[in-house]
């Protein structure tokens, strides 16, 4: 039996490492029988992404190279547009600044088309480049790493390395626009993952099928990670409220005690925190945490966006196999204001 294979990879005003990207898939191993189709959704890029794009168009081999352009900014609304053109019995998912194996197509797809699996999670390894003696498993971890992981993990869907079932979008018909890059948060994959699960879809963990994650060295600056656990933070309440449907009987008490104890544990290992090379690991989850605890003040004046544990947005229609909800986000209330407490400064 054939099968089409979808390779999905979302970019914006990243042509450098778009290109790097491309490259390693040029390498990639079509196993017989498959045929595959690269669809590139360029989110609104003002670089040489197009250049790039036209460029592999004429040496990408066996792959069937498709460039849709999505202005409306949003990860999620472009991955969107992608998954309504797919034609793929198996989607692959994977970013712009990953270099895939030779092999990734057979392996992670394997699981799916032998009918063991409905979804597979991949291993990601940072790029030698990005290597630190000070970097511990735990920011490693916050920059998207398996590498620390026990290999009988089971871990989240993870967007620089996954696949699913077409089949799967009968009952989650896409990702959240309102949640990812460009917009609230940063974990589209995450909110996607639970909704899968929840929908009692088979997901199963191959860490050994890697690839390698070629992130801006910036981001493991303190700065970079502070940004980091804000969106965290802004997710956390997202899922909490619209999502999970918890009600804390006193949330702006839980904000003060989280503004304490960040407080608390920076008093308490000055100033190493200050002179360090970047975010200590003890810092991320408290500062996470501190933002989560903020963000939700902001979530709760808002009617939540889906039943308890729901599969659809309230907004979206009934979810349809193969096609994908409206193609921009939907108005947000405007950002927090910069807190005065002295808990959130530094971070």
């Amino acid at each position: 039996m054939s099968h089409t294979i979808s390779i999905l990879i979302c970019t914006r005003d990243r042509a450098t490492h778009l290109q790097a990207t491309l490259e390693a898939l040029a390498d990639i191993e079509i196993p017989a029988g498959m045929s595959a189709e690269l669809i590139v959704i360029d989110n609104g890029s003002r670089d040489q992404t197009a250049d790039v794009l036209k460029a592999f168009g004429n040496s990408c081999g066996r792959l069937t190279l498709r460039h849709l352009f999505v202005g409306t900014p949003g990860k999620s609304v472009a991955l969107n547009k992608g998954l309504s053109t797919a034609t793929g019995d198996v989607l692959m998912f994977t970013d712009d600044d990953v270099h895939v194996p030779a092999d990734w197509i057979e392996k992670l797809t394997r699981p799916i088309l032998d009918g063991s699996a409905d979804a597979v999670a991949g291993g990601i390894r940072l790029a030698s480049s990005l290597r630190r003696p000070w970097l511990t498993a735990a920011q490693r971890g916050w920059l998207a790493s398996t590498e620390d992981l026990p290999k009988n993990t089971n871990m989240p869907l993870i967007g620089a390395n996954m696949a699913v079932s077409r089949r799967v979008l009968t009952a989650v018909p896409g990702f959240d626009p309102e949640v990812g890059p460009g917009a609230l948060g940063h974990a589209e994959d995450t909110l996607f993952w639970l909704q899968v699960r929840q929908a009692g879809f088979r997901i199963v963990t191959h860490l050994d099928i890697e690839v390698e994650h070629h992130l801006e060295p910036g981001r493991l600056s303190r700065q970079s990670f502070a940004r980091q656990a804000y969106k965290r933070g802004e997710f956390a309440a997202y899922v909490e409220h619209h999502w999970e449907h918890q009600r804390r009987r006193w949330p702006r008490l839980a904000f003060y005690r989280a503004a304490c104890k960040l407080g608390w544990e920076r008093l308490r290992h000055l100033p190493g925190w200050i002179t360090a090379p970047t975010m200590p690991a003890w810092e991320l989850e408290p500062l996470e945490k501190f933002h989560a605890r903020r963000c939700l003040l902001r979530e709760l004046r808002r009617e939540p966006n889906y039943e308890h544990h729901g599969l659809v947005r309230r907004d979206w229609s009934s979810p349809l196999s193969g096609t994908r909800p409206g193609d921009s986000a939907p108005a947000r209330l405007p950002p927090l204001a910069p807190s005065t407490s002295p808990a959130s400064r530094g971070g």
